[in-house]
């Protein structure tokens, strides 16, 4: 029988989105980690505070290329779980910089392992050139469509 799948780019990278995403739920959930966006939240703000930088809610709508709306669901349940809090700014009374809780600091340390387990296995699948090959394809890719998004992000700003 042959193979029917489509092997278009785009068929591609979505249905590696769709399986990666659940292969993180898989691992996190046999490493009793927060799973799917609200552990990768976790993550970012992990990788905010070890930079030494701030995060706010403008950041990870930017990270993941979600909406505002979408974001403040997830900070919700994560502050209503005792993983986040929302600090207001001195400077600035409508920005909330949003900060681990110990809690939060203690799952994502879970959720790492999970991520982390994650990359081995897709590390051991190539040699290191064909690895640096797909990062720097993706890269690419992620870069076009993000320039491609602030362009009709501009052209709704100016329509609305």
């Amino acid at each position: 029988m042959k193979d029917l799948e489509p092997k278009e780019l785009i068929f591609l990278v979505r249905k590696a989105d769709k399986l990666l995403e659940r292969e993180i739920i898989n691992i996190a959930i046999v490493n009793n980690a927060h799973r799917g966006a609200q552990g990768l939240v976790l993550k970012t703000l992990t990788n905010f505070k070890n930079h030494g930088e701030r995060c706010y809610q403008k950041d990870l709508e930017k990270a993941f290329g979600i909406r505002r709306s979408s974001v403040s669901t997830i900070l919700n349940c994560l502050e209503n779980d005792g993983f986040i809090k929302r600090v207001v700014v001195e400077n600035d009374l409508r920005a909330k910089e949003i900060i681990l809780t110990e809690l939060g600091e203690k799952e994502c340390l879970k959720m790492e392992k999970s991520v982390n387990e994650l990359n081995m296995n897709l590390k051991s699948l190539y040699s290191k050139k064909d690895y640096q090959e797909i990062i720097n394809s993706l890269s690419t890719l992620i870069n076009y469509l993000d320039k491609k998004e602030g362009k009709h992000d501009k052209d709704f700003d100016e329509i609305n």
